[in-house]
């Protein structure tokens, strides 16, 4: 079976930015000012709030995306031909994202609904799907290193009615993570079906914070919390929420995931998956220097992301 199947590669930095949260009540806010520290430099993404339902939404178009760029090669297209896919120009500073490729995805309503689990002629999934779309369209993102900068949506592109095909485009930088140019973290679809939707925002953090396998660092529950919900609790609610992770994590695959959690630490190793004894990300540009080794080596090498380091630029 093609490794690929149903995984979700999420550009790793991305990933670790805490711009989602599991439910969203009421009605949706706006967010803004969420940095994720990254090669050097600094993401900062503006947007609608998102949830678990969203996230689902773009890893199903990642996991499509990967599985369509198997045998003949992509076809690429540079972001200034995109429409929507950059943001209007400001003070006249080069966007560095306009010459960079974007990977176009033409699909279904019915195929994004097979990645969720949900069925494919379920109407009112599909009506969450296209709200999804919009509000993915809506989030910039801006890169920023020195005096590069670049800036882009998300993504770029519109979802149809009733059967109709779903035409985007990914960023450059999901772009990058689904070509393997790029350091990512690897999402398993039947994982993340099953999982509640704080299961869901944790796997995706989790997967992204160890890209490869081995033991994590000790890390507190609050902490962990602050990468799920974005924020820190108050009150009764620091309770609840660290009652919520208990349980996701208990709901993370045993084949996959190896925790033990002392009062309000938590230690989580990923084991490896695969059938090679290498990472389960390809060496890339950007690759990560270093990786957890084995699960039955009890060492850790912590990833320079871990450590405050930069990685080497693309």
């Amino acid at each position: 079976m093609d490794a690929r199947q149903g995984v979700a590669r999420q550009d790793m930095a991305l990933g670790l930015a805490p711009f989602l949260k599991p439910v969203i009540r009421g009605k949706r806010g706006w967010i803004e000012g969420i940095k994720q520290s990254w090669n050097g430099g600094v993401l900062e993404l503006a947007g609608p709030e998102l949830d678990a339902g969203d996230l689902g939404v773009l890893l199903a178009l990642l996991a499509l995306a990967l599985r369509n760029t198997a045998g003949a090669g992509p076809r690429l297209e540079p972001g200034r031909a995109v429409q929507g896919m950059l943001p209007e120009e400001s003070g006249g500073k080069r966007n560095a994202a306009a010459e960079e490729d974007v990977l176009p995805l033409q699909t279904t309503l019915a195929a994004i609904c097979r990645e969720i689990g949900r069925g494919t002629e379920d109407g009112r999934a599909h009506a969450a799907i296209r709200a999804s779309i919009k509000r993915l369209q809506g989030v910039v993102i801006e890169a920023r290193s020195g005096d590069a900068w670049a800036s882009t949506h998300l993504i770029a592109g519109a979802a149809g009615r009733g059967k109709g095909a779903v035409s985007v485009a990914l960023n450059y930088r999901l772009t990058r993570a689904v070509l393997g140019t790029a350091s990512y973290g690897r999402i398993r679809m039947s994982v993340w079906r099953r999982l509640s939707p704080v299961g869901q925002v944790l796997y995706h953090w989790l997967a992204c914070w160890r890209p490869g396998y081995g033991t994590c660092p000790t890390i507190g529950l609050d902490t962990l919390a602050r990468h799920v919900w974005g924020e820190d609790a108050k009150g009764a609610m620091v309770r609840r929420r660290r009652q919520q992770l208990r349980d996701a994590l208990a709901e993370l695959p045993i084949d996959e995931w190896s925790v033990g959690i002392d009062r309000q630490l938590v230690r989580i190793e990923r084991k490896n998956i695969e059938f090679s004894p290498k990472p389960v990300f390809l060496s890339t540009p950007t690759r990560v220097l270093e990786y957890a080794p084995p699960s039955e080596n009890g060492a850790h090498i912590r990833l320079p992301h871990e450590m405050g380091e930069c990685l080497p630029s693309a």
